[in-house]
């Protein structure tokens, strides 16, 4: 068995037509999508939008690797927002910025916060804007909300990878 170069281990295994890495993302998406309906419909906001967060995150990174096809620069991909940050600062550096990708990435960065208000604050007790408590009913509430914003952002995400992927391979 060849060993992976040390510089390759944790960056996601690049897309080729019929490779054994496409038929297994292929499976894997299929189940994620369907855990995502699963957990949505039990009430399990924060395993969807987990699963959604990492769906989102492969596709922004499949566009980086497209707009780095010609590109040998290393990114530091370790988190949602360093993969959002790198998409942002890369379609303005290589002047490919769109509309319909800034409104993207101002929709990434919106998601960003309340996909860490899901995972990270559930039991923390602030006040709101209003100088209240969010109670139980409006945590659930904004988890719901924002797993069913997760499931909307990773489609324009996945068509935006399919609309640049097209356009470069058409070049």
């Amino acid at each position: 068995m060849e060993r992976t170069p040390k510089r390759f281990i944790n960056m996601r295994a690049q897309s080729k037509r019929g490779s054994s890495q496409n038929k297994l993302r292929n499976t894997l998406y299929k189940k994620g999508i369907e855990r995502v309906k699963q957990a949505i419909s039990a009430g399990y906001y924060i395993e969807a939008i987990m699963i959604l967060e990492s769906m989102i995150t492969d596709r922004v990174v499949s566009v980086i690797e497209v707009l780095h096809k010609d590109d040998d620069t290393s990114w530091k991909l370790n988190s949602f927002g360093s993969t959002v940050y790198a998409l942002n600062k890369l379609t303005y550096d290589l002047n490919c910025r769109t509309a319909e990708n800034e409104d993207l990435i101002k929709s990434l960065r919106q998601w960003k916060s309340l996909r860490n208000t899901a995972a990270h604050q559930f039991v923390f007790v602030q006040h709101n804007r209003f100088g209240q408590y969010d109670d139980l009913p409006k945590r659930y509430h904004t988890m719901k909300k924002t797993a069913q914003q997760g499931v909307h952002l990773m489609r324009a995400v996945d068509r935006l990878t399919r609309n640049m992927k097209e356009t470069i391979s058409n070049r």
